[in-house]
């Protein structure tokens, strides 16, 4: 019955001992000495018909061994799908516009305390300046 009570309490130690250590790395934890570059214009120009565009970045002193992937934001509901799942891209769309001036608005890109702005611009429905000229004739003609 000892021997048996010791091996219990051996093969309890055993399996205390092979729990695996918490890591103290949070996965979404900002490497402190990485900087964000922007790589695409840093003004975007889109037509009142709207479309897609996308943003590029780049990391200075990138660690290879994980994913750094940047968050981008904006304040306005015209930009749409605002997408920063992928390592150096932040993708979205600009949504159709029907009003007559130009309007503009900023994606901030940020990883820790790096960040950069990308100013996006959208033409207006500015529509054609149309001159009419009336031609008045007697009326003694349309007899």
């Amino acid at each position: 019955m000892k021997k048996l009570f010791s091996l219990i309490a051996l093969v309890a130690m055993a399996l205390v001992s092979c729990e695996k250590t918490p890591s103290t790395e949070t996965p979404n934890e900002v490497d402190a000495n990485l900087k964000i570059k922007l790589t695409s214009q840093s003004v975007m120009n889109f037509e009142a018909a709207g479309g897609e565009g996308v943003i590029t970045y780049e990391f200075e002193n990138l660690d290879a061994t994980r994913a750094n992937v940047a968050e981008a934001a904006t304040a306005v509901a015209w930009i749409e799908n605002l997408t920063s799942t992928q390592e150096g891209k932040v993708t979205f769309t600009v949504a159709a516009y029907d009003g007559q001036e130009e309007r503009s608005a900023t994606i901030k890109v940020s990883y820790g305390e790096y960040s950069f702005q990308v100013m996006v611009k959208q033409k207006g429905m500015k529509h054609a300046d149309v001159t009419f000229t009336a031609y008045f004739e007697k009326a003694s003609e349309y007899k």
